[in-house]
């Protein structure tokens, strides 16, 4: 059978069964208005879908941005850490070749530089030693010399002092 015929057979149905040819129509009419409703809500949730993504797509592209925002940060930080840990080791470099001398009880002399240490390290002996004279300093312009004899030891046991002149010997 062609289609045309099909469509004329289809008619003359409609015709002669004008009922049964209304109930069709009206069932015909439901399911283009429930295809019409699934199509809108189909448009619906489409839009809703797309406003979600975007949405999504937003979050991910701040945080995108706050994390490498926060990477800078730790790269500017570890950068200054690297600047902090190179002038630590100059500092210790340059303080180490200063050089520091530990006594007992824990007293530290620290020479302040290499020159300072080197000159000291050149004296040789006390009597080069500038604050070591091997002699005794003299009596001071004010003060007089004494040496006498301690009693109760052997002979040439004696006992020397200093002692202040009288302002009125101040002449001799």
């Amino acid at each position: 059978m062609s289609d045309d015929f099909k469509a004329a057979l289809t008619l003359l149905q409609m015709a002669v069964d004008a009922a049964a040819t209304k109930e069709r129509l009206n069932e015909l009419r439901a399911a283009t208005a429930d295809a019409r409703q699934a199509q809108s809500d189909l448009a619906a949730a489409r839009a809703e879908h797309d406003a979600a993504v975007a949405r999504d797509r937003a979050e991910i592209e701040a945080e995108r941005t706050a994390i490498a925002e926060r990477w800078a940060e730790v790269r500017r930080q570890s950068a200054a850490l690297d600047a902090d840990r190179a002038r630590i080791r100059e500092f210790s470099e340059t303080y180490q070749a200063r050089s520091t001398e530990v006594f007992a009880g824990g007293l530290v002399r620290d020479w302040g530089s290499p020159e300072a240490r080197s000159a000291d390290l050149a004296v040789k002996t006390i009597a080069d030693d500038p604050y070591y004279a091997p002699v005794a300093p003299g009596p001071g312009r004010d003060e007089e010399t004494i040496t006498e004899p301690v009693p109760n030891t052997p002979p040439g046991v004696t006992l020397t002092r200093t002692r202040p002149r009288n302002r009125r010997d101040t002449h001799a």
